[in-house]
Parts: structure tokens; sequence; C-alpha cells
């Protein structure tokens, strides 16, 4: 099973690429550090 965290990247890995509204700060805001890391990790 994956926990929340690896869930909501998996969603959110393009959103940064793909708009100007989402950023990594925003993401870590709204989700945790741990999301952002994922997060960056999937897009660079």
């Amino acid at each position: 099973d994956l926990d929340w965290e690896s869930i909501a990247a998996g969603l959110l890995h393009d959103t940064v690429e793909d708009t100007k509204v989402v950023t990594f700060e925003r993401i870590e805001e709204e989700f945790g550090a741990t999301v952002r890391h994922i997060v960056e990790g999937e897009t660079k």
C-alpha cells in the first residue's frame, strides 16, 4: 500500500511544469515537505 504522500505526489508531479499557478513552495504549503521533495525528484 502507498502512503498518502506518495499518492499526492503522483497526482501533482506534472503540475509545476504544466501550470503557472502551482509552485514547489505552494505544494509544500499545502501538502508538506515530503510531498514537495518527491515532486521535485520526479520533475527533474
